[in-house]
């Protein structure tokens, strides 16, 4: 049977979704019932990537924004950030604070954890979307609204025929495969404003114009595409190597135009071969895409 490039980015495309387990939740209860006597009307709301739909089997994590009255501004949070470790010290271990947001061991031995971020109620959006406060290293706090960033994925997605999700996924795959210090949020932005001005129709043409889109834009702050978020940072801290992050794009670019330029050939072999280099290894085989969704799942 013929092999396409498009058959081995939809194999790849299910090995990376990640698979959630029955009954392996029972951790958000412990850590309400943890917070709940220290912050009134207490409200935990899954957020990020697991919850939209564009997280990494084995890499992403649950984010958590943790609501409540008693929390109405920027100090409130600071204290929060703080204080949270001890509240759940009782029940968790190594729980660790951040600038942000506080990072909760659930799995040790899995090397799972959750982020908590403190939120203060700031407003609404024109679409009704609620619109939070939390703290950020390079702002001291900016604005987040989860359900706008939502809202404008899923309509994305729902007018390309669901590719604009797996685009985000490969861009984030490559991401945590090659280990790059750039934000996910930062790369969803990027596919998004893409998204909105392009139709998807091949994944392999998009991934080549997206690494282009953001190793061209000198990793400078994008706009938010749903509209309510302040400007979107391309690392999280001054400590990341930018050096670093713009070689491995060049490299990324490099590796994306030869398969690009093999499928282009109709050497289709090659393109699969430079996929999996830029992947590191992950992408499947072009002889054993059905043994390499098996070994995944």
């Amino acid at each position: 049977m013929t092999r396409v490039i498009e058959d081995g980015f939809s194999d790849f495309g299910l090995a990376i979704l990640p698979r959630q387990a029955a009954g392996n939740e029972s951790y958000l209860s412990k850590i309400e019932d943890c917070l709940a006597p220290h912050f009134e009307q207490l409200s935990l709301v899954s957020i990020g990537s697991l919850k939209n739909g564009t997280g990494i089997v084995k890499y992403s994590k649950r984010d958590l924004l943790l609501k409540s009255p008693a929390l109405s501004d920027v100090t409130d949070l600071e204290v929060a950030v703080r204080r949270l470790p001890e509240m759940l010290e009782t029940v968790f271990t190594g729980v660790t604070s951040r600038d942000s947001a506080v990072s909760v061991p659930v799995d040790v031995a899995a090397g799972k954890y959750v982020v908590i971020y403190p939120a203060a109620y700031a407003d609404r959006s024109k679409e009704g979307h609620e619109v939070y406060k939390i703290l950020d290293r390079n702002n001291g706090s900016r604005s987040t609204s989860p359900d706008a960033h939502d809202s404008y994925l899923s309509s994305l997605d729902l007018r390309l025929d669901g590719r604009v999700r797996p685009l985000i996924r490969f861009i984030k795959a490559w991401k945590y495969y090659r280990r790059v210090p750039i934000s996910s949020f930062y790369l969803d932005a990027h596919v998004m404003r893409y998204s909105a001005s392009m139709n998807v129709t091949a994944y392999s043409s998009a991934m080549l114009d997206i690494l282009s889109s953001v190793m061209h834009s000198g990793l400078v702050c994008v706009e938010d595409p749903s509209g309510v978020v302040e400007d979107i940072y391309a690392t999280t801290g001054p400590e990341v190597n930018l050096e670093e992050v713009f070689e491995k794009l060049a490299l990324a670019r490099s590796r994306a135009e030869r398969a690009c330029e093999a499928e282009r050939d109709s050497d289709i072999d090659r393109a699969f071969h430079w996929w999996d280099v830029l992947f590191d290894g992950e992408f499947p085989s072009y002889y054993k895409l059905a043994d390499f969704v098996r070994s995944n799942c």
